[in-house]
Order: C-alpha cells, then sequence, then structure tokens
C-alpha cells in the first residue's frame, strides 16, 4: 500500500511549537502523487483556546519566541493586553510570516488575525505578583480551571473570575469545597454539602410569567421594570448595558447601565413600544410591549 504525506497549514493565530506531529492520507487523490515519499515532520499546535499559561517557563518562552503567531500576505496581526490596549503586531502589507508576542504580563490576553480569527491566551496573575491575597478586600484574579486546586486554596477564599470564555463551567474546585457569590461579582469558597457546586443566597424578585417570550402586554400602571444585564446575568458588576425604548410615534428613549439590575419605566402612551437590551459583547435582545392605555369599549 503506498501512503502519501500531506503538509498541513496551522491556523493563523495558532501558537507554532507545542506538538509535532506526522500525518499520513490516503483521501487527498486516488493515485499516489509519487511511488515513495519521504517523511514530512511539521509543527502544529493542537491546544484548544483558550490557552494557559501556568510557569515562569512557558511565559519566558513566550518572550523568547518560542510561541509564535502564523501569517500570510494580506493578513493583520493584532494583540489586545489584558487592559485593553490594541497592539498591531504585523500590518497587511508585512512580510513577516509569523511574528513575536510581546506577552508579559498577567491577564487575559487576545491575539487576532484579520483573516482567520482570534485565540485567547491567559497568564495567571501569580507569575507577575498581581493574583490578590484571597480575601474580601483582595480577591484572588483567577484567569484559568485550575488556579483553585494548583493553589491549595480552601474555606473563606475569595475569588474573582477573569473574562476568559468558559471558565466558570470548566472551573475545577478542591475536593469537599463549593463556591457560593458573595455580592459585587467575587466567588467564595465554602466547604460543600451533599455534592453542591454552586450556592447563592435566596433572592426575591417579580416575573411576568404570563406569556411566553419576551414580548407583553400590559396596562400603563401595571407595567412591570424591564429587568437588563451587560454579560448575559453571568454576575458582573462593570459590563455595560443599553436599553433603548421605542415608544409608538418613533421617539427613542435610550438609558446606559452596567451591571445587573431592574430598570422601572413609565410606558407613557399606548401602542406597541419597542424595548431593546444591548449587552457589552454587542448581544441584542428585543421585546414588543403592547400598552393598553384609558377606556376600551369592545363592540360585539
Amino acid at each position: 500500500m503506498r501512503t502519501k504525506f500531506g503538509t498541513v497549514l496551522a491556523a493563523a493565530c495558532g501558537i507554532c511549537g507545542a506538538t509535532l506531529l506526522t500525518i499520513p492520507s490516503t483521501a487527498f487523490a486516488d493515485t499516489p502523487l509519487a511511488e515513495t515519499s519521504s517523511e514530512v515532520v511539521y509543527a502544529i499546535d493542537t491546544f484548544a483556546s483558550p490557552r494557559a499559561v501556568k510557569t515562569a517557563e512557558d511565559l519566558a518562552g513566550i518572550a523568547n519566541g518560542t510561541w509564535k503567531a502564523t501569517r500570510r500576505s494580506g493578513e493583520t496581526v493584532t494583540l489586545t493586553a489584558p487592559d485593553g490596549t490594541v497592539t498591531t503586531l504585523a500590518a497587511a502589507d508585512s512580510s513577516a510570516t509569523s511574528v513575536m508576542l510581546p506577552i508579559n504580563a498577567g491577564g487575559v490576553w487576545i491575539v487576532e488575525n484579520s483573516k482567520q480569527g482570534a485565540s485567547t491566551i491567559t497568564v495567571r496573575r501569580s507569575l507577575d505578583g498581581t493574583l490578590g491575597d484571597g480575601t474580601a478586600s483582595s480577591p484572588a484574579k483567577l484567569v484559568d480551571s485550575d488556579e483553585l486546586c494548583d493553589y491549595g486554596a480552601s474555606a473563606n477564599y475569595m475569588f474573582v473570575l477573569d473574562d476568559s470564555e468558559g471558565l466558570l463551567e470548566s472551573l475545577r474546585l478542591p475536593e469537599g469545597y463549593c463556591m457560593e457569590a458573595a455580592g459585587d461579582g467575587m466567588w467564595r469558597l465554602i466547604a460543600s454539602e451533599g455534592g453542591c457546586l454552586y450556592k447563592s443566597a435566596a433572592i426575591a424578585y417579580v416575573a411576568d410569567s404570563v406569556q411566553e417570550g419576551p414580548d407583553r402586554r400590559t396596562k400603563t400602571h401595571d407595567a412591570l421594570p424591564v429587568a437588563y444585564s451587560g454579560d448575559n446575568w453571568s454576575g458582573g458588576t462593570a459590563a455595560a448595558a443599553t436599553l433603548t425604548f421605542t415608544s409608538p410615534d418613533g421617539t427613542s428613549t435610550v438609558l446606559e447601565r452596567t451591571g445587573t439590575g431592574t430598570l422601572p419605566f413609565v410606558f407613557n402612551r399606548p401602542g406597541a413600544w419597542m424595548v431593546r437590551l444591548e449587552m457589552a459583547s454587542g448581544t441584542a435582545f428585543d421585546a414588543e410591549v403592547s400598552v393598553i392605555g384609558g377606556f376600551v369599549l369592545i363592540v360585539r
């Protein structure tokens, strides 16, 4: 049996040098391109995003060029730092085939290629001394799922989760502990009872459960407050949320908020109102509120 070896290009935002693979393939064509071929070895990053930097050696390796972002002609590569600063590493007219990543501090970094997409790199804040003490006044700032276990965190350890996709769902908890919401985006480790993983205090709220979906029909004096969240109700306090109320005559009222809460609003005229919630990520939800006002006489 003849076996051919194909050349695979790593994704443009891949970090090269992680794994060496040789992949034989019989799917390129029905007929071999040659009777025999030499083995082809190439580098490809097989780690998923986000890519976690957990040791000082890994961080130093980035600075030394072990990890690079690859690019092709016409592609722009940018790096977004944890504080939101965006640096262009290679412009579209650059001739470079790969660029070094000047990652030198803890937090969440995003490498983005204009055509190939983005990749997230998390760097533990323990590597640059900005982790925090694990107390209410200085909660630990976590960026990857293994930190609580690696640090040996125990009861009453206070922490916040950085903005890394899927971190809450993948977070590993020390055996025998669960996490409870502590307010202001903080979490606390407490002893687990009955296998509980997450716990929060009881919350009383008013909800309209009469109708399905976001659309509502109400009277002017019966309208409930409008709920909002800047991060899809994940509990953060800093994410921006924008509520836009458009009246039946087309007049719009825009209200800016942060975090999560409810907002009383007076629907001061009957008719169909459009209510839009836009979150910090750009995700938006729309609802139509049909407001009934005044005296209505139905004749049949």
